[in-house]
C-alpha cells in the first residue's frame, strides 16, 4: 500500500506541476516578447481567483464555467496597462517598467485586502473533490481537470505561437526588432496583445489554483516565485521548457510536503531553483 500511496503522491505532483506550468506560461509571454519579469503576475492570478470567487459567492456560477469570463476580464486588463502605462516608457526605460509592475502587484495586494480583509478564500465546490479510482490509483477530480486545462492551454499557446501571424510577430519582436519593422510590424502593438495573453494565462492558472488551494491578498508572491521557478528551470525561452519546469517544481512542491512537512513545500521548491541557477541558468531548455 505503501508503494501505491507513493504512486498516488508522484502522480499528484505531475498533475500540481501541469497546473504551476500554467502559471508560468504567462511569465514565458511577457518576458519572452519583451524581456521584462513582470512582478505583478502573481498578484494577477490572485485577483482573478477572487474574480471567479464573487461570481461563485453571490451567483453560484461554478469557476470553471466562469473561466471564460475571466479570461476576457484579465486580457483586458493586460491590454490597457500595456497599452496606457507601459508603453510610454517604451523602447528601454526598464527599471521605470519594473517599477509600474512593482508597483501595480503593491496596488492589487492593498486593493484585495481592503475589499476582501486578511481572511483566507476558496473556489471551494463540492463536486470537484470527488476522485476517480483507476485500477489502485485514486486521482482527484480537481487534479485532473486543472491538470486537463493546463494541457489544453499549452496546446493552444504552442499552436498559437507558431502556426498564427500574430504568435510569429511575437517571436520575431525579441529576436530582431529592427527587421520586425522593417516587415511592417508594429512592436507598441505586438506588447499590447503579449500582456494581455499574459495576464489572461495567470488569470487562468489562479482559477486552477483557487480551486486546489486557498488563497489571500498576498498568496500572490508565493505565486510569482513558483511562475519564475518554473520558467527558470525549464528555459526562460522555451514554452517547452515551461512544462517541464513546471513538472519538477510540482513534484518538489508535492515531496516536500510528503517527507519534510507541509511548511517545508516552499522551501524545497526554492532550494530547486536555487539549485537550477547554479547548475545550469539558462534552465534545462535555454533559447529554445
Amino acid at each position: 500500500m505503501m508503494d501505491l500511496s507513493f504512486i498516488n503522491l508522484i502522480l499528484h505532483g505531475i498533475f500540481l506541476g501541469g497546473i504551476f506550468a500554467c502559471l508560468g506560461y504567462g511569465v514565458f509571454m511577457w518576458k519572452g516578447v519583451m524581456g521584462i519579469i513582470n512582478a505583478a503576475h502573481g498578484d494577477f492570478a490572485v485577483l482573478a481567483s477572487y474574480i471567479c470567487f464573487l461570481l461563485l459567492e453571490f451567483y453560484g456560477v461554478d469557476p470553471l464555467l466562469a473561466l471564460p469570463l475571466v479570461i476576457i476580464l484579465m486580457f483586458t486588463l493586460g491590454f490597457v496597462i500595456q497599452k496606457y502605462m507601459i508603453n510610454r516608457f517604451l523602447p528601454g526605460n526598464i527599471t521605470r517598467i519594473l517599477l509600474i509592475t512593482f508597483a501595480l502587484s503593491v496596488i492589487t495586494q492593498n486593493s484585495l485586502q481592503i475589499l476582501f480583509t486578511v481572511n483566507e478564500r476558496s473556489l471551494y465546490v463540492s463536486y470537484y473533490r470527488r476522485s476517480i479510482t483507476l485500477g489502485y490509483l485514486n486521482i482527484p477530480l480537481v487534479y485532473l481537470l486543472s491538470f486537463t486545462i493546463a494541457i489544453i492551454t499549452f496546446i493552444i499557446l504552442y499552436l498559437f505561437l507558431t502556426r498564427t501571424l500574430l504568435g510569429k510577430a511575437m517571436r520575431a519582436i525579441p529576436k530582431d526588432i529592427e527587421a520586425a519593422k522593417m516587415l511592417g510590424i508594429n512592436p507598441a502593438n505586438i506588447y499590447n496583445y503579449s500582456m494581455g495573453i499574459s495576464v489572461a494565462l495567470a488569470g487562468i492558472a489562479g482559477v486552477i489554483l483557487g480551486l486546489l488551494y486557498q488563497f489571500d491578498p498576498f498568496t500572490g508572491v508565493s505565486y510569482m516565485v513558483i511562475s519564475l521557478g518554473v520558467v527558470i528551470i525549464g528555459g526562460l525561452g522555451s514554452i517547452k521548457g515551461t512544462i517541464v519546469g513546471g513538472i519538477a517544481t510540482g513534484l518538489a512542491y508535492v515531496l516536500g510536503g510528503y517527507f519534510l512537512g507541509p511548511l517545508f513545500q516552499y522551501v524545497v521548491c526554492y532550494l530547486l531553483i536555487l539549485i537550477a541557477l547554479i547548475i545550469k541558468p539558462t534552465g534545462l531548455f535555454g533559447g529554445g
